[in-house]
């Protein structure tokens, strides 16, 4: 199931990189993914 939420924010990501500009795009919703134990531990920059 961890897979299908970083489909989803990936997806989410596209479009708004599509809509805004692509810098401001990245400091609102770039990320990075960690993987502890089967958990995702999301960190927004």
């Amino acid at each position: 199931m961890s897979e299908n939420y970083v489909n989803i924010i990936r997806e989410i990501y596209e479009i708004i990189k599509e809509d805004f500009n692509n810098s401001l795009a990245q400091k609102i919703i770039e990320f990075y993914i960690v993987k502890n134990s089967k958990k995702y531990d999301w960190k927004f920059i």
